[in-house]
């Protein structure tokens, strides 16, 4: 939730569509070169977001939806995609925006996440390998009818994976995670300001980890750990009848507390 204190940018969404037609172009292309794999995920996480400043936590359940692409070289370098729609609701236990008045309620979350990921072999046996990825996620949090703010997230992921995630068997994977490059869109002239801001929210290195055996050629089940963590944004000025009303000044400013992300799950995978 944002924060106020006393006192029409869209570069993103290029930046946005650029990196997702790029990852496109380069999915294509790979494909012809190897022989790749493609599969069906749905997933179930249970989600908390906090902000351990303001006593702001959310808890709840997140459904997912999952397209994968994974090319077959295991001797060489190996390319994977990963792209999956979330949406869901979980309960809210904080306060308000203005004045700060505990308050319970709901917030509605939905998501587009999208990565692409290389690894390598680090032994003769091909069962580990180094992993890296580049991604971005993009989510929607609604607050009140009124109220919302959309993340749009970019982050690198760095690893270690065992197992061959193609064949049958066991598999793990797990690292650190680094949120970049990070904008939030928090819709102040919705909620009462004269101005369209955009907040910066520090990424920190989180952890990710994941678990999961292949029973089938087809069918794989699994479970998976994954976290953000933020720092608090600056604050940047805006005005308007919010500031008068909560300060009684025409000027004033917004800033975004530093908060957490963890998300726990169960994720089964169908390949085509």
């Amino acid at each position: 939730m944002l924060r106020l204190r006393p006192g029409n940018d869209r570069a993103h969404v290029a930046l946005a569509r650029r990196f997702l037609a790029a990852l496109f172009l380069f999915l294509l292309g790979a494909s012809g070169a190897a022989r790749a794999e493609w599969s069906g995920s749905v997933e179930y996480q249970r989600f908390k977001w906090s902000e351990p400043s303001i006593g702001v936590t959310e808890t709840g359940p997140l459904l997912g939806l999952g397209l994968d692409w994974r090319v077959e070289k295991p001797s060489s370098w190996q390319f994977a995609w990963r792209g999956k729609y979330y949406f869901g609701t979980v309960d809210y236990d904080g306060s308000t925006l203005v004045g700060g008045q505990p308050i319970q309620g709901s917030v509605d979350y939905d998501g587009l996440y999208n990565e692409f990921q290389a690894s390598y072999p680090l032994e003769s046996t091909r069962t580990v390998r180094a992993q890296f990825g580049l991604g971005l996620d993009y989510w929607n949090r609604q607050l009140t009818a009124v109220q919302r703010e959309e993340w749009y997230v970019y982050f690198l992921r760095s690893g270690v994976d065992w197992g061959n995630r193609l064949q049958q068997g066991w598999f793990a994977g797990g690292g650190l995670k680094y949120p970049f490059y990070v904008v939030q869109d928090p819709h102040a002239r919705s909620i009462g300001f004269d101005q369209d801001v955009k907040l910066h929210p520090k990424g920190r290195w989180s952890f990710y980890a994941d678990v999961g055996y292949r029973l089938t050629p087809n069918f794989t089940a699994g479970a998976f750990y994954d976290s953000y963590r933020f720092d608090q944004s600056a604050r940047v000025a805006v005005s308007g009848r919010t500031c008068q009303e909560s300060f009684g000044v025409p000027d004033c400013g917004l800033l975004q507390p530093a908060s957490n992300a963890d998300m726990v799950g169960l994720r089964l995978t169908l390949r085509f």
